[in-house]
């Protein structure tokens, strides 16, 4: 388990079985980045305004933050929340099952890209309730000989 800082990211790394205590991660700039990795079973905090997140490898584990300049990144990982309580304008999700994405208020109309991901869903705010969309996990594409191109549908 670990928490380092070194020039503009930081990186959170291994932590396991610690969702009673969240670990906090008070970022000190806005040029700074989050890297979290191969944590299981965890709760991460991460307080101020920063250009980028990434999850990789990670296993059943929360993620909470407020602003975010750039995008939010998961990849390779399996039954993940990630909620952004602030504004965050870009999701990339990439070979990963089980994650859900809760936006704010502020972060409603936010850009989702999600490739090789299944059971992906979208929590939206709505008054004191909120509404819960499932993103597609197949595509249909055809050729379109008048058009002379593919046309892929939902």
């Amino acid at each position: 388990m670990s928490t380092e800082h070194k020039g503009d990211k930081w990186y959170v790394e291994n932590y396991k079985n610690c969702q009673e205590q969240p670990v906090v991660v008070k970022v000190e700039s806005i040029k700074d980045s989050v890297y979290l990795e191969r944590c299981e079973k965890a709760v991460i905090q991460i307080e101020g305004k920063f250009k980028s997140l990434t999850i990789n490898n990670c296993r059943e584990t929360g993620i909470v933050f407020g602003d975010l300049v750039a995008v939010a990144e998961v990849m390779n990982c399996k039954k993940i929340q990630i909620q952004t309580t602030a504004l965050c304008q870009n999701f990339q999700l990439d070979k990963s099952e089980g994650i859900t994405v809760y936006l704010s208020e502020a972060s409603a109309e936010a850009k989702i890209l999600s490739a090789q991901c299944s059971a992906v869903n979208i929590v939206i705010p709505k008054g004191d309730d909120s509404l819960e969309f499932g993103l597609p996990e197949m595509i249909s594409s055809q050729y379109d000989k008048k058009a002379g191109k593919f046309k892929s549908t939902i």
